[in-house]
């Protein structure tokens, strides 16, 4: 989780690929579900592929601080089953929170079953969006990188892509303004042309009727 996802804005911003494959084009209310069958509900923003309003309640609610990993599960059209992996080592989610913790610093007595738990999507029975990136603990000797360096790097791209997102916006945004002023200027222009019209044929009606109310003068 970044800042953002837990305090301030409390703004989520979901991948691309998913969005575009599973979720509709229009904006949307979405429920999450936690291990205890409470749901939520958030605003999905299309524009934004992000989720804002009733996404603090459930951060809240979920004592979600900035580190924590979240894995969504979709088990229907826009419902999602949602899982937490907690960074700082804790393990009271299960009591605290309803969500199935999943520790990112379990030991390495035991890594293997809670890797597989996490990694094997047939047990989750639907599509997984995992949000950042899980620790593969049984294969560390292969992969030099530690879990935590995953997670920093796996943040480093969704902050890439979160700002790639925000330059769009940005960008649309700019366009939307130039078009607006336009139009402004144009609405402008034809007010004027309208009133200047209007303002002739007036005239025009007062001299044609004082012509026609003129005695007329015959020449013998």
């Amino acid at each position: 989780m970044f800042p953002s996802n837990v305090s301030g804005s409390f703004w989520l911003a979901l991948p691309l690929k998913f969005c575009a494959s599973h979720l509709p084009k229009n904006d949307i209310v979405i429920t999450l579900v936690d291990v205890k069958d409470e749901e939520y509900t958030v605003k999905y923003i299309v524009k934004a592929l992000a989720v804002s309003a009733g996404w603090r309640i459930f951060v809240v609610a979920h004592k979600l601080t900035e580190g924590d990993a979240l894995v969504f599960q979709l088990v229907e059209d826009v419902k999602f089953k949602v899982y937490i992996i907690r960074t700082d080592g804790s393990s009271g989610d299960n009591v605290g929170s309803g969500l199935c913790s999943l520790n990112v610093k379990a030991k390495q007595s035991a890594p293997c079953k809670r890797t597989k738990r996490l990694s094997t999507p047939k047990k989750l029975n639907g599509n997984v969006v995992r949000l950042l990136c899980q620790p593969i603990l049984d294969k560390r000797k292969k992969n030099p990188k530690s879990p935590g360096e995953m997670l920093a790097q796996k943040f480093q791209e969704e902050r890439k892509e979160a700002l790639a997102q925000q330059a769009r916006m940005s960008g649309e945004i700019k366009t939307l303004k130039a078009k607006h002023v336009d139009l402004k200027d144009a609405t402008e222009k034809l007010d004027t042309e309208v009133a200047k019209h209007t303002n002739n044929t007036e005239r025009r009606k007062l001299e044609l009727q004082k012509e026609l109310d003129a005695p007329w003068q015959f020449q013998v």
